[in-house]
């Protein structure tokens, strides 16, 4: 992995320290443009062969330097440059979409099998859910980035998801955490719960119908 020389011990220095921050995300977009141009690549080959593509859209983001902080906060880091770049790996962030159920599992060996790129965790809450009903495939991979004097190991995490799993996702995420609603109840879960059961049995039905279809 990358490094930096600077360590920042107090909130206070760490907002101070602009252009040591923008340096440190200039890194990770970096990161993030060079898998974008793979999963684009790998979208243009399914479009040039004429056939389905296991990709549907793709989002990335940066987190915040604010959510940054607030995240080493609750995990008790002291907030150094050294603690976030050997802890904090969701600071690059991707979302792919796909169609269907087994695309996901299509664009995880896609990217198992790039030479450029280490696999460091994967997390399979498709086949896992979280007590809530989320579903996703989480993958924290290290992408090989070629700068003016050198290469650097770039950690990026991945979610691989459906366009089911992503809507109920997105849906959830309001309800739960919309900052003027303190009042989810019990019954506000389950009921959150059960439409997560109703998406994954959609997904299982879609991707029958596509497998008869071909």
């Amino acid at each position: 992995m990358f490094e930096l020389t600077v360590e920042l011990s107090q909130l206070e220095t760490i907002s101070s320290q602009a252009k040591e921050f923008e340096q440190l995300i200039f890194f990770y977009e970096a990161g993030l443009e060079q898998l974008e141009t793979k999963m684009n690549i790998l979208k243009k080959g399914y479009q040039y062969d004429n056939m389905r593509c296991p990709i549907n859209r793709i989002q990335t983001r940066t987190k915040s330097i604010d959510s940054i902080i607030d995240k080493m906060k609750r995990r008790d880091l002291d907030l150094t440059y050294s603690n976030l770049i050997n802890n904090i790996y969701d600071i690059a962030g991707m979302r792919v979409i796909c169609p269907f159920l087994n695309d996901i599992y299509t664009v995880q060996s896609y990217l198992i099998n790039q030479n450029d790129i280490v696999i460091m965790e994967t997390k399979d809450y498709v086949k896992n859910p979280k007590p809530n009903g989320y579903r996703s495939l989480h993958i924290i991979l290290l992408v090989d980035v070629s700068f003016s004097d050198t290469h650097r190991k770039i950690p990026v995490e991945v979610q691989i998801r459906t366009i089911a799993m992503d809507s109920w996702a997105s849906l959830e995420h309001q309800i739960n955490y919309k900052k003027e609603n303190h009042h989810v109840t019990d019954d506000m879960k389950a009921q959150l719960k059960q439409c997560a059961d109703i998406s994954w049995k959609n997904d299982l039905v879609m991707q029958n119908l596509l497998d008869q279809a071909e």
